[in-house]
């Protein structure tokens, strides 16, 4: 249970974390129906378990705070923004996704993150390579942890979810209406593994 209950703080805290630069309307706002980047792309097959596991491990070790009641409507303190990326760094270092200076381990991560599906190969490869080569442009020298590991996870996420197979993609007016809303919010977060323990698919 503890690795879900990770995941639920890292997704609703995720937007408020990285948000934080872009326009109010990219916050969930109250009495806004949810939609779940995972509910319209489903590519929760092509991410590994062990994500996971590594975020229970992170949670205590880094102090992330219980999960919010409701969604974040806006920015956190700095505190928790920081724990937020550190967090993600940990998720990254317990994966043997870093180097020994805390550097993004490139071969480690196309490895890692890389598909064989068919539907998926391409699309993830060309996010991966993407993700690579912008991460650094993101990272926040003001923060604890700058080894870029949340600034290419949530580039990965929105990548994967703005050229989402067809045969994954459920479409419809909800996941159409998320898709043109990322573009113009580019610090948003998009979490494509289980949805967590509060959302319910409307």
């Amino acid at each position: 249970m503890a690795s879900v209950s990770v995941v639920a703080v890292v997704v609703l805290l995720a937007c408020s974390a990285l948000c934080a630069e872009d326009d109010p309307s990219c916050f969930p706002q109250p009495g806004e129906k949810r939609v779940h980047a995972g509910d319209c792309c489903d590519v929760k097959d092509s991410f590994p378990e062990s994500m996971k596991e590594a975020h229970g491990k992170c949670k205590d070790k880094v102090g992330l705070p219980p999960p919010p009641k409701e969604h974040p409507t806006g920015p956190p303190p700095p505190e928790i923004k920081n724990k937020f990326i550190c967090a993600a760094e940990c998720v990254f270092e317990e994966l043997s996704l870093l180097t020994e200076d805390k550097q993004l381990n490139e071969e480690a991560i196309r490895k890692y993150f890389s598909s064989e599906d068919a539907d998926l190969q391409a699309v993830k490869k060309a996010a991966i390579d993407k993700c690579l080569s912008t991460y650094k442009e993101q990272i926040d020298s003001s923060l604890d942890c700058k080894s870029g590991a949340a600034q290419f996870k949530k580039c990965l996420g929105r990548e994967v979810f703005m050229n989402c197979p067809a045969a994954r993609y459920k479409g419809g007016e909800d996941c159409d209406g998320l898709k043109e809303k990322v573009p113009k919010c580019p610090n948003m977060p998009l979490h494509l593994g289980p949805p967590p323990p509060h959302h319910k698919p409307e």
